[in-house]
């Protein structure tokens, strides 16, 4: 595995980032990890992020598709800038954050870990993709969005699990909502 010491950005000029091993902060809340494949590359991240140190930030700058397949950790926030048009960006495992940010692009989103957590409650997680997005894909799946949470402009919403807040709004806009598995809003 990789320990940071200080913000890291990692760039390809549109050749496929991959990392294959854990990348963890040296002090938690402290380091940063930016991505960027450009608009040709994809990013492939195979091991965990933040989970022994947590990091402060990973963003996602630009890529044609992002897979992190493992568990994810950010302290303050994850930021998905952009993603080619039509191209995925997948966690297929938890991410923990207090924000995770979203841009108006094409991209298409899927949160598909077991237990999901946004916890800051400031403000509601706003998806602004405007590709589908999809919020679980098993019943036992869990998301906790802790401020609330507002998808009026993905194209569709895929949802399966325990979709919950702390008390406040879930809302979705007129984009057609698909259920993939047995599904409670809460």
């Amino acid at each position: 595995g990789v320990t940071l010491t200080d913000d890291v950005t990692l760039t390809t000029a549109g050749g496929a980032l991959n990392i294959n091993g854990a990348v963890n902060g040296s002090s938690a809340n402290t380091q940063s990890l930016t991505l960027n494949a450009t608009s040709a590359g994809a990013v492939s991240v195979t091991s965990t992020l933040g989970q022994t140190t947590s990091l402060k930030t990973l963003t996602l700058t630009n890529s044609n598709g992002a897979t992190f397949a493992s568990a994810v950790k950010a302290d303050t926030s994850v930021v998905l800038s952009n993603t080619t048009v039509g191209q995925n960006i997948t966690f297929q495992d938890n991410l923990t954050t207090p924000t995770l940010t979203t841009t108006a692009n094409g991209y298409n989103l899927a949160l598909l870990g077991s237990n999901t957590t946004i916890s800051g409650t400031q403000a509601a997680t706003v998806f602004n993709n405007t590709g589908t997005l999809t919020l679980g894909n098993q019943a036992t799946d869990s998301f906790t969005f802790a401020g609330g949470l507002t998808a009026t402009s993905p194209s569709a919403i895929n949802a399966a699990g325990q979709i919950s807040t702390t008390n406040a709004n879930i809302t979705f806009g007129s984009a057609p909502v698909s259920l993939l598995d047995n599904a409670t809003f809460n």
